[in-house]
């Protein structure tokens, strides 16, 4: 056996919090919006995981939430970006489900809603979920996102 630790396992949220710790001892908070879920951690000052929280019952806040919502608006994820900061009046999103925030995306554009807004308004709704999330655990930092 030529890997010592072969027969270990390591969740995702300590390999996190280890290679975090590796490329800058000082991160105190990691925020990681992945493809299928999202996660905040809090550190230690060794670089050990002191608490954390993840949303893995939902694709809300994640970037499967953003493939949904630009398909939604027959619009490419490299455009998101773009056209949010173009806005100048974000839409409300208000439902934290996939499913119902689609829906509600698909009645902003029938009212007529500028995209741009619509777009905003996706990235502020993602972004009140990670910091609803963040405030359940706390925040130190440096922060490494």
């Amino acid at each position: 056996n030529s890997v010592k630790f072969a027969d270990k396992s390591f969740t995702e949220i300590m390999c996190h919090a280890t290679g975090a710790h590796f490329l800058n001892p000082h991160i105190r908070s990691i925020i990681d919006i992945g493809g299928q879920d999202s996660k905040a951690i809090l550190l230690d000052d060794n670089g050990k995981v002191k608490n954390f929280v993840m949303n893995d019952k939902c694709a809300a806040g994640t970037g499967r939430f953003l493939e949904v919502m630009a398909r939604a608006m027959e619009v490419s994820l490299d455009e998101f970006g773009t056209m949010s900061i173009k806005s100048k009046n974000p839409s409300k999103i208000s439902s934290l489900c996939t499913v119902f925030a689609e829906s509600e995306v698909i009645s902003l554009i029938a009212k007529g809603e500028q995209r741009q807004d619509i777009i905003a308004g996706i990235h502020e709704s993602i972004a009140s979920r990670i910091s609803s999330m963040v405030g359940r655990v706390g925040i130190k930092e440096p922060v490494m996102i």
